[in-house]
Formats: structure tokens, C-alpha cells, sequence
């Protein structure tokens, strides 16, 4: 990603919306991208990570808020016996999910409906063991997602986010800290790009969210070493935590790969 500073009077909602309109811009660019392997960092281990991190759990029924064109659950499938649904707000992506794919289950979703209680009727289980947000979570505020998405968790269940902080943005706007920033794609390969504005936050302001909607961060992993290239924060319900206690250390889901663990059990 390639970020540059927002500096305007914009309201969140004008982002949101944005962040909606470039997603249906971007998608066809999205998935010529994506076949012609022209993505920055796409083998750079982020990839590697989450599957990782997925794996290390054993999920029986795993929820993708955010699909994209279903990579993820594909590859999930592929190494294990596990029921995945997709869920996505760009109808393109999800077409081409369906079509790489058409023994999985997919469906165009918006956000601000999953956040109002409206779910699809595709999802074959109305609680899964795992919930992802792959590189997903773009807007300021993210309370009302997360806790819609913790409505969705079986008991012991988990979500797993992958995203970007503060420390991973380029130093000149390290120095402005949290706030938004606008996505050009550049290095995406050609296309007719829409600009994308993302909310970039710092780890204590990831961890107050999942606070205020009663999940707690029990493993924070950082990708990439030596230069940071994400974060992955697995959170569970604060109501499993105090039933099971034991089940969340770190040292008992250990991941490999390209993952560094921050040892962080908080």
C-alpha cells in the first residue's frame, strides 16, 4: 500500500461511502490484478500468516467478512474439512467467487446491514468457530462491525483480524499518527484505479475496540521481520475468556511461518 495523509473536513460517513464506491470501482481491476500477480506484497507472507493463523485453530465453520473474490476460503478448504462462507459489499467480486468456486457459499452483503442484524440466508451455520477480517476493516469506526461479527462467534470461538497501524505507514506520516489516509494503488498494475481512504489506527486504539464491544485481544502477532508488513490480532468473546481461561495462551496455538509472535497475552 502505497498511503499519502487525508487532510479535509470530511465526515466519516463521506469516507464510508467512499470506501463502498471504490470497492465497486476497483473490482475488475482487482481481479486482473489478482491474475496477473501484480499485487504488492501478495508472496510477501501475509498470505502465509493468516492461513497460518487459521490453521492453528481447526475451525469447523469460518465466517470471511470481506471476501474478495474468495481466495481465502478456497485455500482454507483446500487443507481441511471446514464449512466457509464469504461475504462481500462488491457484487463483481463476489460473481467471480461463485464462479472459481461454485460449490462454496457466497454473498454480496453490506456492512451497515450485518451491523442492523440483517444477515444472509446463505450461511449454512448461524455461529461459526472462526470470523475473519482480511485486510477488511477500513472505516474510523469499527465498534459496530465487531460487534455484529461477535454476534455471529460459537462458544471458544474467534476473530482474526489482519491489518496495518500506525508503524506501518511511511515515516512521513508516522509523525501525524492515527488518522486517514487515501490508497492510490499505485504498483497495482494498470487500470483506472479509484482512490480508497482507510483509517489507519495504532495497536492501543485496535485493542479499545474490541474492548468497548466485549472481545479482548488474547494474541498479537506482527508479520514480517525485519521490515513490519501487518499485524494479526486474534480476540475472543470477554464472556469465553472467563469460561476458559486456558484455551487462549499463546503458546498453546503457536504459528509458524513468515509470523512473528509478540508474545503479547493480554
Amino acid at each position: 500500500m502505497a498511503p499519502s495523509e487525508i487532510h479535509d473536513d470530511k465526515t466519516t460517513n463521506n469516507f464510508d461511502a467512499e470506501i463502498l464506491a471504490s470497492w465497486h470501482r476497483n473490482a475488475r481491476n482487482w481481479l486482473e490484478a489478482r491474475q496477473a500477480n501484480s499485487i504488492p506484497g501478495r508472496h510477501s507472507g501475509k498470505d502465509t500468516a493468516i492461513l497460518n493463523a487459521i490453521a492453528a485453530h481447526r475451525p469447523a465453520t469460518l465466517l470471511d467478512i470481506g471476501c474478495g473474490d474468495g481466495w481465502l476460503l478456497r485455500a482454507v478448504r483446500d487443507t481441511g474439512d471446514c464449512v466457509t462462507v464469504g461475504l462481500d459489499g462488491a457484487p463483481a467480486l463476489i460473481e467471480s467467487a461463485k464462479s472459481q468456486d461454485p460449490q462454496g457459499c457466497y454473498q454480496v452483503a453490506d456492512y451497515r446491514d450485518l451491523c442492523d442484524g440483517i444477515w444472509p440466508e446463505c450461511c449454512p451455520s448461524k455461529e461459526f468457530d472462526a470470523v475473519i477480517f482480511n485486510f477488511s476493516l477500513f472505516t474510523q469506526d469499527i465498534r459496530p462491525i465487531l460487534s455484529a461479527a461477535k454476534t455471529r462467534l460459537a462458544q471458544g470461538g474467534i476473530i482474526l483480524i489482519q491489518s496495518l497501524t500506525v508503524e506501518h505507514l511511511p515515516a512521513r506520516s508516522k509523525t501525524a499518527g492515527e488518522g486517514w489516509q487515501l490508497e492510490t494503488f499505485n504498483g497495482f498494475g494498470d487500470g483506472n484505479w479509484a482512490p480508497m481512504p482507510w483509517y489507519c489506527r495504532s495497536m492501543s486504539s485496535w485493542i479499545s475496540a474490541l474492548q468497548d464491544v466485549g472481545l479482548q485481544a488474547r494474541q498479537i502477532i506482527r508479520v514480517g521481520r525485519p521490515d513490519p508488513l501487518s499485524i494479526l490480532i486474534l480476540a475472543k468473546s470477554i464472556e469465553d475468556i472467563s469460561l476458559f481461561p486456558r484455551a487462549v495462551a499463546p503458546q498453546d496455538n503457536p504459528i509458524s511461518g513468515d509470523a512473528e509472535n509478540s508474545g503479547s497475552n493480554l
